[in-house]
């Protein structure tokens, strides 16, 4: 018994301790994933999952993404811990839609992020804006930075999608 608690404190000093040689190894749970951006053609077919039509747009309702002043914007900024000006907005544009929900989601255009996507669901239950904060996190060896795409659907199923670009500070 022992053996077997000296083993798991052994093993999980690199958790508590960090990497003490410096390296900069990632993904260490296995094999490394390659970073690759992806195609028109595989980003066409992604946005197909995510509920988009290739080619369609829709009058209906709009997304956009806002930078921390309120600007738009299609360059995001990583976010770093304690920083509070990395915090940008999506933003939900109705129309004359009256929307009970409201689903937002990020994701990367990219293979290797660790963050694989983010979604926010709101139940507004009217006709205005949704406004929802988000941050895409500094990840090391730049991970997290690349093209992105934000994807909005409301309850009546209709949906949008906008791309933007997370760069380093």
């Amino acid at each position: 018994m022992r053996t077997i608690g000296m083993i798991f404190l052994l093993a999980s000093i690199p958790l508590v301790a960090g990497d003490s040689a410096g390296t900069t190894k990632v993904n260490q749970g296995g094999p490394p994933i390659e970073k690759r951006i992806f195609s028109e053609t595989q980003i066409q077919s992604f946005l197909q999952t995510l509920g988009i039509t290739p080619g369609a747009t829709s009058d209906a309702i709009g997304c956009v993404v806002e930078s921390p002043q309120g600007n738009l914007t299609n360059t995001v900024t990583v976010a770093n811990f304690g920083i509070v000006n990395s915090i940008y907005w999506l933003l939900y544009e109705p129309g004359t839609t009256l929307t009970k929900q409201v689903r937002f989601v990020v994701a990367p255009l990219f293979t290797g992020s660790p963050l694989a996507a983010q979604t926010q669901i709101y139940n507004p239950n009217s006709t205005s804006e949704v406004a929802a904060p988000f941050a895409i996190p500094s990840w090391q060896n730049g991970l997290t930075l690349g093209p992105w795409v934000l994807v909005v659907t409301n309850d009546s199923g209709q949906s949008a999608s906008c791309r933007f670009t997370v760069q380093a500070e």
